[in-house]
């Protein structure tokens, strides 16, 4: 859902629009979400836990910061390998996603996304900045 909100609010920007930030490209995901769950009857279970904010540093100014994920659906043998590009403003200028046959683990995914993000930066000669806490881990590896 949050990759949806992402990628409407670079179709807005490229059909002319302003962009949204971050905040409440989450706010407008989050509200949907909730009206869902209400319209079909859903209700969140005990074991949620509330959303914790988390702060983002932007680059600085006239670089752009690399945000990478990877999702994994059990069983099948599909990663979902994407990520988004922003600059110092919060602003999105590039999404890119990848879907990739495997049986990975989410932990040996997210390297292939980074990988995939850095390769989607470089071909689009974008020079981006980011920050992993597993990264050095598995370069070693």
């Amino acid at each position: 859902m949050i990759l949806c909100g992402l990628w409407s609010d670079r179709n807005r920007v490229i059909h002319g629009g302003l962009p949204k930030r971050s905040e409440l490209i989450l706010e407008t995901v989050l509200n949907f979400l909730s009206s869902f769950q209400q319209r079909k009857g859903l209700h969140r279970s005990s074991s949620f836990s509330p959303m914790r904010t988390i702060r983002w540093d932007p680059p600085e100014l006239g670089s752009f910061k690399l945000i990478t994920d990877a999702s994994v659906r059990c069983g099948d043998g599909w990663v979902g390998l994407g990520g988004v590009i922003r600059d110092s403003n919060g602003s999105v200028l590039a999404c890119f996603s990848k879907k990739s046959h495997g049986s990975l683990s989410v932990e040996n995914s997210k390297p292939m996304a980074i990988r995939e993000g850095l390769f989607f930066a470089a071909q689009n000669n974008l020079h981006v900045s980011m920050w992993s806490v597993m990264l050095p881990r598995w370069l070693r590896a």
